[in-house]
C-alpha cells in the first residue's frame, strides 16, 4: 500500500469510565475511507496498465505467429521448387524462365497441388 495512514482503535479504562481512541500505527488494522478508495482507484489503474499490456503482448505475438506462418508457406514453395523437375511443368516453367514474378506463388502452388 502506497501512502495509506494506518489506525488502531483501543478502549481504555479509567476510574470513572472507559473511552476509545483510535491512535495512528504503522501496522494498524484500519484505515481512512478516503485513502481506501484512493488505494482502490490506484490499483485498479495499474490492474489495467497490466491488462493492456498483457493484451498488447498477445496481439504482438499473434502478429509475429501469422509473420511465421507466411514465412512457412514461402519455405515450403521454395523447397520444393528446389528438389522438383519444375521445367517438365508446362505451367511453371515458362513463369519461371520468363521472370514473371507476381506470378509465381500462384503458379508454384498449383504444381505442388498437382504432386499431393
Amino acid at each position: 500500500m502506497s501512502d495509506i495512514k494506518r489506525f488502531d482503535h483501543r478502549v481504555c479504562e479509567y476510574p470513572g469510565g472507559t473511552f476509545s481512541e483510535m491512535n495512528q500505527e504503522a501496522d494498524g488494522d484500519y484505515v481512512l475511507h478516503s485513502d481506501h478508495e484512493a488505494e482502490v482507484a490506484r490499483l485498479r489503474a495499474e490492474l489495467q496498465n497490466a491488462a493492456k499490456a498483457a493484451l498488447d503482448a498477445t496481439a504482438l505475438a499473434c502478429e509475429k505467429e501469422r509473420e511465421a506462418d507466411a514465412l512457412r508457406v514461402n519455405a515450403e514453395r521454395y523447397r520444393w521448387l528446389r528438389d522438383q523437375p519444375w521445367r517438365d511443368n508446362e505451367e511453371l516453367e515458362p513463369v519461371i524462365r520468363l521472370q514473371l514474378n507476381a506470378l509465381w506463388d500462384d503458379k508454384i502452388d498449383a504444381a505442388m497441388g498437382e504432386g499431393k
